[in-house]
């Protein structure tokens, strides 16, 4: 499945933008609730992408599937 990485409200194409912590640089990482259950550590996180409207700023993240 590819993403549609238009903007929803703008309709233009938005910009990857690679989230980062502000202390470290380290990859900012979701922990679901069905992972956290599953595995602790680094097993149950998730890695984000995001992506910015150049227009009106609209933030869209994408949990990583792999």
């Amino acid at each position: 499945m590819s993403l549609d990485t238009r903007c929803p409200d703008c309709g233009v194409s938005m910009m990857r933008a690679e989230p980062v912590t502000s202390t470290e640089g380290d990859r900012l990482t979701l922990v679901t609730e069905r992972a956290r259950r599953r595995a602790i550590g680094p097993a149950a996180m998730l890695t984000v992408e995001a992506y910015v409207c150049p227009e009106c700023h609209l933030v869209r993240w994408y949990a990583d599937r792999t």
